[in-house]
């Protein structure tokens, strides 16, 4: 039997929007921006094994855009099938919003001014027209190769999810659950580096993994009291890499961080010092110093991890395979009083994540169209057949309404609960691990027969 033999190639596009349409785009939570503070890319590693090809496609961006459409574009394309295809963003809360998001009321363009919506369309062109340019560099460059990979530890991420202790009204020591940090709970800091070079040893890319929100930047007011535009740590590393290795393309990835924030941000959430109640705090005019901080700190973890590679391996054969799971889902309905109603049974769309799971010979990309919690993520890893399991945020979160991916423990708390995504998440606790257990399983089944 011939052995398959490895090839890669990779390229990038800038996504940075023109100036003139910077004051009519809009970002998470509907901020304006003022400015530039980093460029922002599109990603592309394209891999072979003499037979079958993948593609990696990451984007500066919160939520790579309009995946049904674009997928089956990059597939007709290129010929590589969607379920080779893994299409995410590095979830930065400090770029342009893109794609259709009628889940979203506070991020749907469709519901924005005019000239919003006609500059975000421009822009959402531009970035698909960069995307399939660099799509076919990344394809046309293609070479025999060689890969390696390694693991290290990165000490940016905190637990987020944080229990406030306040007196209400009446007196009384009550608990709420919100934003802050969390260094009591348990949390992965596992950062994985997949590197590939050419028969000469010459780095064409690098793959980056590690569970953190890419959220030093959100809320800043670093351009004249408005947002600047950055790709925040994922971004920056990148950036870092490309230039310390001319001509490589470097792409970085979350993990399962739907409750993970890094150590500092420009927003910031703290204990009332009377009340004890959560508190944001906005820091005045922004501040850039963090994310070089951090950005820096977790380029020298990176580089630990690329010290330790050795690329031997030329041969990774690929097989990809595409699930969702379905379980049973609610809706939420608040009424003109203010008062939710949680509204289940029949009637009631269920809940849905889209699975991806790719194999490059021993290692398993596997991605979710949510923002998985960390202790699934532990889960799901503990019980994968393979070693080498990597786990990925927002591959084409937009193709579901999966939103934050909650553990039951988080979705049941009989606290109040002030976290995103929490009040109106379509989950219905007590079926989530089940699920997850199932469809993890049967995947791997399929790619490792």
């Amino acid at each position: 039997m011939q052995t398959k033999k490895l090839y890669c190639g990779s390229s990038r596009g800038l996504i940075t929007p023109p100036e003139n349409l910077i004051p009519d785009l809009r970002g998470l939570m509907n901020r304006t921006f003022g400015g530039v503070l980093d460029d922002i890319y599109v990603r592309v590693i394209a891999i072979g094994d003499g037979v079958e090809r993948a593609l990696l496609i990451a984007f500066d961006l919160d939520k790579a855009p309009n995946p049904a459409e674009n997928l089956a574009k990059i597939a007709e394309r290129t010929g590589i099938p969607v379920e080779n295809i893994f299409y995410f963003a590095i979830h930065t809360h400090s770029a342009p919003i893109t794609g259709y998001r009628p889940e979203e009321p506070f991020n749907n363009i469709q519901l924005k001014a005019p000239e919003v919506q006609k500059a975000t369309a421009e822009y959402g062109n531009q970035v698909i027209e960069t995307m399939l340019m660099a799509i076919d560099e990344a394809v046309d460059r293609m070479l025999p190769a060689k890969m390696g990979y390694a693991y290290e530890k990165s000490y940016i991420n905190i637990n987020r999810n944080q229990d406030y202790e306040y007196i209400n009204e009446n007196g009384e020591l009550r608990t709420e659950c919100g934003i802050g940090v969390n260094p009591h709970a348990p949390i992965d800091h596992t950062l994985f580096v997949m590197k590939f070079v050419d028969m000469d040893g010459k780095p064409i890319s690098f793959f980056m993994n590690y569970p953190v929100h890419n959220v030093v930047m959100h809320a800043n007011r670093c351009c004249n009291g408005k947002m600047g535009i950055s790709g925040d740590i994922g971004g920056k590393v990148c950036r870092f890499l490309e230039e310390k290795f001319n001509g490589c393309t470097a792409i970085w990835s979350s993990g399962a961080a739907g409750d993970i924030n890094p150590v500092m941000m420009n927003e910031m959430n703290y204990p009332d010092p009377k009340s004890g109640r959560m508190t944001i705090l906005e820091i005045p005019g922004g501040d850039t110093s963090m994310l070089t901080t951090l950005a820096t700190r977790h380029l020298a973890d990176i580089m630990k991890a690329i010290r330790k590679i050795v690329c031997t391996i030329d041969s990774a054969p690929i097989t990809g395979v595409i699930d969702w799971s379905l379980t049973p889902g609610r809706n939420v309905v608040t009424h003109d009083d203010g008062v939710p109603e949680i509204i289940v049974g029949n009637g009631v769309e269920p809940y849905e994540i889209r699975l991806h799971l790719v194999k490059l010979g021993e290692i398993a990309l596997y991605g979710f169209s949510g923002e998985l919690y960390s202790s699934l993520g532990k889960r799901i890893k503990e019980i994968s057949p393979m070693e080498n399991t990597i786990l990925i945020n927002h591959d084409a979160s937009l193709m579901a309404r999966s939103g934050y991916i909650f553990d039951d423990e988080t979705l049941e708390r009989d606290v109040p609960v002030k976290l995103p995504g929490y009040k109106d998440s379509h989950m219905l606790p007590g079926y989530m691990l089940d699920s997850l257990k199932k469809h993890t399983l049967d995947m791997f089944g399929k790619i490792c027969a």
